[in-house]
């Protein structure tokens, strides 16, 4: 929830009428293209892209990851997921995440950003990074390539995972501002 006062992140974006589900995912894709093919997002001074194959109907694979979540045993399978509201009202939220790591600001009550990197699977050759937005349940993960970050994903942390999920963000964020290098 929007629970507090950022000073430069947006409210979320609803779908205020169900009924227009389709005209609100239109306008989210419009988001998505905004952020992704139009002004492109930089993180570390490298260019953030997204999976674009396979496509579902029209839209890149990444596009409904970040709007949509599985409930099947498959979840690689982008032809098996459900419209997720709490992920797809806070689309919008992943370019001002990533621009504004670190975040200068002092907000009360807030911890800021927080960013701690693993292996992935415990591969030295794959290096996630996690922003975690503790205030915001929010995280977005991003994997380094050669020349570019890949958008693995970005969510609403749900409020049932939240004691728990909260609690390893922050566990993992600490060992890696101890250790200093990515987590195994």
């Amino acid at each position: 929830m929007y629970q507090y006062e950022c000073k430069w992140l947006t409210p979320i974006n609803p779908c205020n009428d169900l009924n227009k589900y389709a005209d609100y995912e239109s306008e989210l894709y419009k988001i998505f293209r905004k952020m992704f093919f139009i002004d492109k997002i930089y993180f570390n001074g490298l260019p953030i892209k997204v999976k674009t194959s396979p496509k579902y109907l029209e839209y890149e694979t990444s596009f409904v990851h970040l709007i949509c979540k599985t409930e099947s045993a498959n979840p690689k399978d982008v032809n098996d997921r459900e419209p997720d509201f709490r992920r797809a009202e806070r689309l919008h939220w992943i370019k001002p995440i990533i621009e504004h790591y670190p975040c200068s600001e002092k907000c009360i009550d807030c911890d800021g950003l927080l960013l701690y990197e693993e292996f992935f699977n415990g591969n030295e050759n794959r290096v996630r990074t996690k922003i975690f937005f503790p205030k915001e349940q929010y995280i977005i993960i991003l994997e380094r390539r050669k020349t570019y970050y890949q958008l693995i994903t970005a969510f609403y942390i749900e409020k049932g995972f939240n004691d728990i999920n909260i609690k390893k963000y922050y566990k993992k964020y600490n060992e890696y501002k101890r250790q200093g290098t990515p987590l195994i």
